[in-house]
């Protein structure tokens, strides 16, 4: 991202804001009002860039906790400790989607904190 600053609201979410000649930047608003922004693009460039997105080494570690977790083997008692292990595997898995795709990172981290926060 470009850079970050603050403004006036404080209320999170994804923003565009258009430039001029087509171009626009992608803005992530978190609480508290700071702000992250992608550099100006058009839409076509965006387009493009979003398909080459390689998720390939992300999906491979998702496959490799479902496949060859503990947590996940066949018996009659699950020992916490295998649940706490694989818990602190996958809060890993979000930060390598935060280098790939930005957007899916601030997506996703937006649901799961609306998620906790309605439970709690």
């Amino acid at each position: 991202m470009e850079g970050s600053e603050r403004v006036i609201s404080a209320v999170p979410g994804l923003l565009l804001v258009e430039e001029g000649g087509g171009r626009f930047s992608t803005i992530f608003q978190h609480r508290g009002g700071v702000q992250g922004r992608l550099p100006f693009t058009t839409p076509a460039k965006d387009f493009i860039a979003a398909t080459e997105i390689g998720y390939r080494a992300y999906r491979r570690e998702v496959k490799r906790l479902w496949e060859g977790h503990t947590l996940f083997a066949t018996r009659l008692d699950i020992p916490v400790v295998d649940f706490e292990d694989f818990v602190e595997e996958a809060l890993l898995l979000p930060s390598m989607l935060q280098k790939i795709d930005p957007v899916s990172f601030f997506v996703l981290r937006r649901s799961c904190c609306m998620c906790w926060r309605d439970r709690f």
